[in-house]
Protein backbone atom coordinates (compact mmCIF):
# COMPACT_ATOMS: atom_id res chain seq x y z
CA UNK A 1 0.00 0.00 0.00
CA UNK A 2 3.02 2.19 0.59
CA UNK A 3 3.80 3.07 -2.30
CA UNK A 4 3.15 6.48 -3.57
CA UNK A 5 0.52 5.95 -6.51
CA UNK A 6 -1.93 8.79 -6.95
CA UNK A 7 -4.90 9.65 -5.00
CA UNK A 8 -7.79 7.51 -6.35
CA UNK A 9 -10.75 9.55 -8.23
CA UNK A 10 -13.77 9.05 -6.33
CA UNK A 11 -16.73 9.55 -8.64
CA UNK A 12 -18.74 6.56 -6.91
CA UNK A 13 -18.43 4.06 -4.66
CA UNK A 14 -16.25 1.49 -6.40
CA UNK A 15 -13.66 4.37 -6.62
CA UNK A 16 -13.66 3.89 -2.79
CA UNK A 17 -11.76 0.75 -3.17
CA UNK A 18 -8.31 2.68 -1.71
CA UNK A 19 -10.04 3.05 1.73
CA UNK A 20 -11.43 -0.57 1.44
CA UNK A 21 -8.15 -1.42 1.00
CA UNK A 22 -6.57 0.30 3.61
CA UNK A 23 -9.47 -1.47 5.81
CA UNK A 24 -8.84 -4.74 4.33
CA UNK A 25 -5.42 -4.62 5.55
CA UNK A 26 -3.71 -8.01 4.48
CA UNK A 27 -5.98 -9.08 2.49
CA UNK A 28 -5.89 -5.80 0.56
CA UNK A 29 -6.67 -6.15 -3.07
CA UNK A 30 -8.06 -9.64 -3.08
CA UNK A 31 -10.08 -9.36 -6.61
CA UNK A 32 -12.80 -11.73 -4.88
CA UNK A 33 -13.86 -8.99 -1.94
CA UNK A 34 -16.21 -6.15 -3.47
CA UNK A 35 -16.74 -2.63 -2.69
CA UNK A 36 -19.95 -1.02 -3.80
CA UNK A 37 -23.23 0.19 -2.29
CA UNK A 38 -24.56 -3.56 -1.64
CA UNK A 39 -23.47 -6.64 -1.22
CA UNK A 40 -23.66 -9.42 -4.09
CA UNK A 41 -25.72 -12.24 -3.23
CA UNK A 42 -24.48 -14.70 -1.70
CA UNK A 43 -21.80 -12.56 0.02
CA UNK A 44 -20.88 -11.87 3.27
CA UNK A 45 -20.94 -8.29 4.29
CA UNK A 46 -17.34 -7.06 6.26
CA UNK A 47 -18.47 -3.65 7.04
CA UNK A 48 -21.05 -1.46 5.95
CA UNK A 49 -20.93 2.70 6.41
CA UNK A 50 -23.01 5.62 5.73
CA UNK A 51 -21.32 8.18 3.55
CA UNK A 52 -21.21 11.55 4.91
CA UNK A 53 -22.01 13.86 3.93
CA UNK A 54 -21.83 12.05 0.39
CA UNK A 55 -20.87 9.75 -1.69
CA UNK A 56 -18.50 11.75 -4.56
CA UNK A 57 -16.64 13.15 -1.69
CA UNK A 58 -17.25 11.81 1.65
CA UNK A 59 -15.43 13.30 4.92
CA UNK A 60 -16.63 10.31 6.77
CA UNK A 61 -17.40 6.75 6.84
CA UNK A 62 -19.80 6.29 9.89
CA UNK A 63 -20.66 2.46 10.77
CA UNK A 64 -24.28 1.75 9.72
CA UNK A 65 -24.96 -1.39 12.19
CA UNK A 66 -24.05 0.62 15.26
CA UNK A 67 -26.10 3.39 15.93
CA UNK A 68 -24.65 4.56 19.59
CA UNK A 69 -21.33 4.14 17.84
CA UNK A 70 -22.39 5.98 14.82
CA UNK A 71 -23.67 9.10 16.92
CA UNK A 72 -20.51 9.29 18.52
CA UNK A 73 -18.19 9.22 15.29
CA UNK A 74 -19.75 12.44 14.26
CA UNK A 75 -18.73 13.80 17.38
CA UNK A 76 -15.87 16.59 16.94
CA UNK A 77 -15.93 16.12 12.96
CA UNK A 78 -16.67 19.82 12.54
CA UNK A 79 -15.28 23.31 13.42
CA UNK A 80 -16.02 23.26 17.12
CA UNK A 81 -15.87 26.79 17.17
CA UNK A 82 -18.49 27.48 14.09
CA UNK A 83 -21.65 27.38 15.77
CA UNK A 84 -23.27 26.21 11.92
CA UNK A 85 -20.56 22.84 12.15
CA UNK A 86 -22.07 22.41 16.42
CA UNK A 87 -25.46 22.04 14.93
CA UNK A 88 -24.85 20.32 12.19
CA UNK A 89 -22.79 17.76 14.50
CA UNK A 90 -25.71 17.88 16.70
CA UNK A 91 -28.48 17.22 14.25
CA UNK A 92 -26.38 14.09 12.46
CA UNK A 93 -25.27 12.49 16.25
CA UNK A 94 -29.47 12.36 16.85
CA UNK A 95 -30.23 10.99 12.97
CA UNK A 96 -27.74 8.29 13.75
CA UNK A 97 -28.45 7.18 17.36
CA UNK A 98 -31.97 7.11 16.12
CA UNK A 99 -31.31 5.20 12.63
CA UNK A 100 -32.89 7.59 10.37
CA UNK A 101 -29.14 8.67 9.22
CA UNK A 102 -28.56 5.48 6.56
CA UNK A 103 -31.89 6.69 4.94
CA UNK A 104 -30.54 9.12 3.48
CA UNK A 105 -26.74 8.59 3.26
CA UNK A 106 -25.17 6.56 0.66
CA UNK A 107 -23.59 3.44 1.48
CA UNK A 108 -20.47 2.07 1.27
CA UNK A 109 -20.42 -1.81 1.94
CA UNK A 110 -17.63 -4.22 1.71
CA UNK A 111 -18.28 -7.70 1.16
CA UNK A 112 -16.77 -11.30 0.31
CA UNK A 113 -17.76 -14.59 -0.90
CA UNK A 114 -16.89 -16.66 2.06
CA UNK A 115 -15.50 -16.23 6.12
CA UNK A 116 -12.93 -13.75 6.09
CA UNK A 117 -9.90 -13.97 9.11
CA UNK A 118 -10.61 -10.69 11.07
CA UNK A 119 -7.56 -9.99 12.53
CA UNK A 120 -6.16 -10.02 8.95
CA UNK A 121 -8.34 -6.93 8.56
CA UNK A 122 -7.16 -3.35 10.15
CA UNK A 123 -10.23 -2.59 12.06
CA UNK A 124 -9.33 -6.54 13.62
CA UNK A 125 -5.91 -5.57 14.06
CA UNK A 126 -6.54 -2.72 16.09
CA UNK A 127 -9.71 -4.21 17.80
CA UNK A 128 -6.85 -6.98 18.82
CA UNK A 129 -3.83 -4.57 19.87
CA UNK A 130 -7.13 -2.69 22.18
CA UNK A 131 -8.25 -6.03 23.34
CA UNK A 132 -11.41 -5.12 22.14
CA UNK A 133 -13.08 -7.74 20.07
CA UNK A 134 -16.47 -5.86 20.19
CA UNK A 135 -15.18 -2.53 18.93
CA UNK A 136 -16.09 -1.36 15.31
CA UNK A 137 -14.86 1.91 13.85
CA UNK A 138 -15.55 4.90 11.55
CA UNK A 139 -13.40 6.14 9.16
CA UNK A 140 -12.60 9.59 9.11
CA UNK A 141 -11.40 11.01 5.97
CA UNK A 142 -11.25 14.77 6.06
CA UNK A 143 -11.00 17.19 3.07
CA UNK A 144 -8.41 17.08 0.39
CA UNK A 145 -5.31 17.85 1.37
CA UNK A 146 -1.55 17.58 0.88
CA UNK A 147 -1.54 14.77 3.85
CA UNK A 148 -5.02 13.17 3.67
CA UNK A 149 -4.47 10.25 5.60
CA UNK A 150 -7.69 7.69 7.20
CA UNK A 151 -7.85 8.17 10.56
CA UNK A 152 -10.41 5.49 12.36
CA UNK A 153 -12.16 5.96 14.97
CA UNK A 154 -12.25 2.95 17.31
CA UNK A 155 -15.45 3.20 19.23
CA UNK A 156 -17.62 0.77 21.60
CA UNK A 157 -20.70 -0.44 20.46
CA UNK A 158 -21.77 2.19 23.38
CA UNK A 159 -20.04 4.50 21.82
CA UNK A 160 -17.11 5.17 24.02
CA UNK A 161 -14.21 5.93 22.37
CA UNK A 162 -11.53 3.64 22.59
CA UNK A 163 -8.82 5.28 20.02
CA UNK A 164 -7.68 7.23 17.15
CA UNK A 165 -5.35 5.08 14.58
CA UNK A 166 -3.73 7.65 11.85
CA UNK A 167 -2.86 5.20 8.64
CA UNK A 168 0.13 6.33 6.12
CA UNK A 169 -0.93 4.24 3.30
CA UNK A 170 1.14 5.92 0.49
CA UNK A 171 4.87 6.89 0.71
CA UNK A 172 3.94 10.51 1.70
CA UNK A 173 1.55 9.80 4.51
CA UNK A 174 3.65 7.21 5.89
CA UNK A 175 6.35 9.33 5.97
CA UNK A 176 4.08 11.81 7.96
CA UNK A 177 3.13 9.43 10.26
CA UNK A 178 6.39 8.23 11.32
CA UNK A 179 7.61 11.51 11.88
CA UNK A 180 4.51 12.31 14.24
CA UNK A 181 4.99 9.20 16.08
CA UNK A 182 9.07 10.57 16.25
CA UNK A 183 8.16 13.92 17.14
CA UNK A 184 5.93 12.63 20.10
CA UNK A 185 8.53 10.30 21.57
CA UNK A 186 10.47 13.78 21.76
CA UNK A 187 8.17 15.72 22.89
CA UNK A 188 7.58 13.63 25.68
CA UNK A 189 10.98 12.79 27.08
CA UNK A 190 11.33 16.67 27.34
CA UNK A 191 8.48 16.56 29.88
CA UNK A 192 6.85 19.47 28.99
CA UNK A 193 4.72 21.50 31.47
CA UNK A 194 2.39 23.46 29.92
CA UNK A 195 0.79 20.94 27.65
CA UNK A 196 -0.10 17.13 27.35
CA UNK A 197 -0.10 14.37 24.80
CA UNK A 198 -2.32 11.70 24.14
CA UNK A 199 -0.89 8.15 25.10
CA UNK A 200 1.00 6.31 21.80
CA UNK A 201 -0.92 2.72 21.82
CA UNK A 202 1.48 1.43 19.16
CA UNK A 203 2.96 3.01 15.92
CA UNK A 204 4.89 1.56 13.49
CA UNK A 205 4.16 -0.69 10.06
CA UNK A 206 1.69 -3.16 9.77
CA UNK A 207 0.56 -4.71 6.50
CA UNK A 208 2.20 -2.38 4.47
CA UNK A 209 0.70 1.13 5.72
CA UNK A 210 2.26 2.88 8.90
CA UNK A 211 0.00 3.23 12.24
CA UNK A 212 0.22 5.53 15.23
CA UNK A 213 -2.39 4.28 17.71
CA UNK A 214 -3.17 6.92 20.17
CA UNK A 215 -5.47 6.83 23.71
CA UNK A 216 -8.63 9.91 23.61
CA UNK A 217 -7.87 13.20 25.03
CA UNK A 218 -9.94 13.15 28.05
CA UNK A 219 -14.15 14.57 26.90
CA UNK A 220 -14.64 18.14 27.15
CA UNK A 221 -16.58 19.59 30.14
CA UNK A 222 -18.79 22.73 30.16
CA UNK A 223 -16.13 25.36 29.49
CA UNK A 224 -13.85 22.90 28.08
CA UNK A 225 -13.16 22.92 24.51
CA UNK A 226 -10.29 24.08 21.72
CA UNK A 227 -8.95 27.49 22.62
CA UNK A 228 -9.78 30.88 20.38
CA UNK A 229 -6.48 32.49 22.11
CA UNK A 230 -3.46 30.92 21.36
CA UNK A 231 -1.82 29.37 24.38
CA UNK A 232 1.06 31.56 25.03
CA UNK A 233 2.82 29.62 27.62
CA UNK A 234 3.10 26.30 25.22
CA UNK A 235 3.86 28.34 22.44
CA UNK A 236 6.77 29.44 24.19
CA UNK A 237 7.69 26.04 25.55
CA UNK A 238 7.50 24.27 22.02
CA UNK A 239 9.72 26.83 20.54
CA UNK A 240 12.11 25.95 23.33
CA UNK A 241 11.87 22.15 24.22
CA UNK A 242 14.64 21.41 22.27
CA UNK A 243 16.92 24.30 22.79
CA UNK A 244 17.22 27.86 21.08
CA UNK A 245 20.27 28.19 18.70
CA UNK A 246 21.04 31.78 17.04
CA UNK A 247 22.31 32.24 13.24
CA UNK A 248 21.75 33.81 9.91
CA UNK A 249 19.17 32.61 7.81
CA UNK A 250 21.25 32.13 4.78
CA UNK A 251 23.61 30.02 6.26
CA UNK A 252 21.08 28.01 7.96
CA UNK A 253 19.91 24.52 7.22
CA UNK A 254 16.24 25.59 7.24
CA UNK A 255 16.91 27.68 4.41
CA UNK A 256 18.99 24.88 2.66
CA UNK A 257 15.61 22.29 3.29
CA UNK A 258 13.50 25.12 2.20
CA UNK A 259 15.61 25.41 -1.56
CA UNK A 260 16.29 21.85 -1.72
CA UNK A 261 12.42 21.31 -1.56
CA UNK A 262 11.81 23.77 -3.89
CA UNK A 263 14.14 22.60 -6.16
CA UNK A 264 12.40 18.93 -6.03
CA UNK A 265 10.41 17.38 -9.09
CA UNK A 266 9.14 19.56 -11.92
CA UNK A 267 7.72 23.24 -11.88
CA UNK A 268 4.48 24.32 -11.70
CA UNK A 269 2.89 27.73 -11.86
CA UNK A 270 3.74 28.37 -8.20
CA UNK A 271 7.29 27.90 -8.53
CA UNK A 272 8.41 31.74 -9.65
CA UNK A 273 5.88 32.89 -6.74
CA UNK A 274 7.95 30.82 -4.31
CA UNK A 275 11.57 31.03 -5.12
CA UNK A 276 10.60 35.49 -4.80
CA UNK A 277 8.91 34.29 -1.09
CA UNK A 278 12.62 32.89 -0.56
CA UNK A 279 14.32 35.81 -1.87
CA UNK A 280 12.25 38.28 0.10
CA UNK A 281 12.93 35.91 3.67
CA UNK A 282 16.55 36.47 2.57
CA UNK A 283 16.50 40.41 2.18
CA UNK A 284 14.47 40.87 5.45
CA UNK A 285 16.72 38.08 7.65
CA UNK A 286 20.28 39.70 7.30
CA UNK A 287 20.91 39.45 10.61
CA UNK A 288 21.22 36.60 13.25
CA UNK A 289 17.51 35.43 14.18
CA UNK A 290 16.85 32.32 16.97
CA UNK A 291 16.22 28.96 15.44
CA UNK A 292 14.30 26.14 17.53
CA UNK A 293 11.22 24.19 17.49
CA UNK A 294 7.98 24.58 16.31
CA UNK A 295 4.40 22.05 16.30
CA UNK A 296 4.20 22.95 12.59
CA UNK A 297 0.13 22.95 12.67
CA UNK A 298 -0.42 25.14 15.57
CA UNK A 299 -4.28 25.78 15.43
CA UNK A 300 -7.26 25.35 18.05
CA UNK A 301 -8.83 22.28 16.67
CA UNK A 302 -5.06 20.57 17.31
CA UNK A 303 -5.64 21.56 20.80
CA UNK A 304 -8.26 20.90 23.92
CA UNK A 305 -8.41 22.59 27.15
CA UNK A 306 -9.98 20.03 29.78
CA UNK A 307 -9.91 21.10 33.00
CA UNK A 308 -6.50 22.95 33.94
CA UNK A 309 -4.86 20.88 31.14
CA UNK A 310 -3.77 21.73 27.48
CA UNK A 311 -4.06 18.50 24.98
CA UNK A 312 -2.36 19.00 21.55
CA UNK A 313 -2.22 16.50 18.95
CA UNK A 314 -1.38 15.99 15.02
CA UNK A 315 2.69 16.57 15.75
CA UNK A 316 3.31 15.00 12.17
CA UNK A 317 4.78 18.46 10.54
CA UNK A 318 6.68 19.27 14.04
CA UNK A 319 10.43 20.10 13.36
CA UNK A 320 13.15 21.80 14.87
CA UNK A 321 15.95 24.70 13.36
CA UNK A 322 12.77 26.67 12.29
CA UNK A 323 12.96 30.52 12.98
CA UNK A 324 11.07 30.89 16.23
CA UNK A 325 7.58 32.67 16.19
CA UNK A 326 6.46 30.48 13.39
CA UNK A 327 3.38 28.87 15.10
CA UNK A 328 2.67 32.12 16.24
CA UNK A 329 2.04 33.43 12.41
CA UNK A 330 0.55 30.00 11.34
CA UNK A 331 -2.22 30.15 14.77
CA UNK A 332 -3.30 33.80 13.48
CA UNK A 333 -3.65 32.86 9.90
CA UNK A 334 -5.49 29.87 10.42
CA UNK A 335 -7.77 31.80 13.19
CA UNK A 336 -8.43 34.25 10.67
CA UNK A 337 -8.87 32.78 7.19
CA UNK A 338 -10.78 29.06 8.67
CA UNK A 339 -12.72 31.02 11.69
CA UNK A 340 -13.46 34.43 10.81
CA UNK A 341 -13.52 33.94 7.18
CA UNK A 342 -11.52 37.15 6.10
CA UNK A 343 -9.92 36.77 2.84
CA UNK A 344 -6.47 35.05 2.34
CA UNK A 345 -4.99 38.64 1.62
CA UNK A 346 -6.52 40.29 5.21
CA UNK A 347 -5.67 36.90 7.06
CA UNK A 348 -1.77 37.19 5.47
CA UNK A 349 -1.66 40.98 6.91
CA UNK A 350 -3.21 39.86 10.25
CA UNK A 351 -0.58 36.88 10.76
CA UNK A 352 2.04 39.92 9.89
CA UNK A 353 0.76 42.48 12.44
CA UNK A 354 -0.08 40.48 15.05
CA UNK A 355 3.28 38.14 14.66
CA UNK A 356 5.31 41.24 14.73
CA UNK A 357 3.58 42.11 18.33
CA UNK A 358 3.27 38.65 20.01
CA UNK A 359 6.64 37.37 18.41
CA UNK A 360 9.14 39.38 20.63
CA UNK A 361 6.90 37.63 23.56
CA UNK A 362 7.56 34.10 22.67
CA UNK A 363 11.03 34.49 21.27
CA UNK A 364 11.37 35.66 18.00
CA UNK A 365 13.47 38.41 16.78
CA UNK A 366 11.52 41.59 16.56
CA UNK A 367 10.58 43.27 13.84
CA UNK A 368 10.08 39.12 12.45
CA UNK A 369 6.46 39.91 11.87
CA UNK A 370 6.29 40.02 8.11
CA UNK A 371 8.92 37.45 7.38
CA UNK A 372 7.37 34.63 10.05
CA UNK A 373 4.03 35.39 8.24
CA UNK A 374 5.79 34.62 4.53
CA UNK A 375 7.88 31.51 5.97
CA UNK A 376 4.36 30.26 7.07
CA UNK A 377 2.77 31.19 4.14
CA UNK A 378 5.75 29.61 2.19
CA UNK A 379 6.09 26.61 3.80
CA UNK A 380 2.22 25.64 3.68
CA UNK A 381 2.47 26.59 -0.50
CA UNK A 382 5.50 23.46 -0.84
CA UNK A 383 3.27 21.38 1.33
CA UNK A 384 0.30 21.82 -1.42
CA UNK A 385 3.03 21.46 -3.49
CA UNK A 386 4.04 18.19 -2.91
CA UNK A 387 1.20 16.72 -1.70
CA UNK A 388 0.48 17.55 -5.83
CA UNK A 389 3.63 15.95 -6.85
CA UNK A 390 2.69 12.89 -4.80
CA UNK A 391 0.09 12.42 -6.94
CA UNK A 392 -2.81 14.02 -4.80
CA UNK A 393 -5.54 16.50 -5.49
CA UNK A 394 -3.93 19.31 -3.19
CA UNK A 395 -5.13 22.49 -4.52
CA UNK A 396 -3.83 25.86 -2.63
CA UNK A 397 -5.54 28.84 -4.16
CA UNK A 398 -5.17 30.72 -0.88
CA UNK A 399 -2.03 30.06 0.46
CA UNK A 400 -0.91 31.46 -2.94
CA UNK A 401 -2.97 34.30 -2.80
CA UNK A 402 -1.95 35.46 0.42
CA UNK A 403 2.18 34.78 -0.11
CA UNK A 404 1.38 37.11 -3.00
CA UNK A 405 -0.10 39.45 -1.43
CA UNK A 406 2.79 40.05 1.21
CA UNK A 407 5.29 39.80 -1.18
CA UNK A 408 4.02 42.43 -3.75
CA UNK A 409 4.76 44.81 -1.67
CA UNK A 410 8.41 44.35 -0.99
CA UNK A 411 10.33 43.31 2.32
CA UNK A 412 7.89 44.31 5.58
CA UNK A 413 4.70 44.95 3.30
CA UNK A 414 3.19 47.95 2.59
CA UNK A 415 4.47 51.75 4.21
CA UNK A 416 7.94 49.17 5.57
Amino acid sequence: MSSGAPHPPRDDADAMRWVANVLLGELADDPDIVVGPKAPSGHRVLWTFSMLPGGDDPYVLIPADAPRAAAAAVHGLGNPLRSRDRAVETAAGLAMRARVGPRFAPSLVVSAPGPVARHRTLPGHLATVLGRDDAVCAVILGRRRPNRKPVLKMLGPDGEVLAYAKVGWNDLTANLVRAEADAMARIAAAAPRTFRLPRVLVSGPWAGLELLVTAPAPAAGRGDGPPLRMPGDATREIAAIHGVEHGTFAGSAYRAGLMSRLADGEPDDTTALLHRALASLDEAWGQEIPFGSWHGDWMPWNLLRSGTDLWVWDWERAASGVPVGLDAAHFRFDIESKIRGRSPEEAAASSAAWTEVVGPDLGARPGSGWALAVANLLEMCLRFREGRQAGMEAKDVAYVRAVRSLISDGVGGAGA
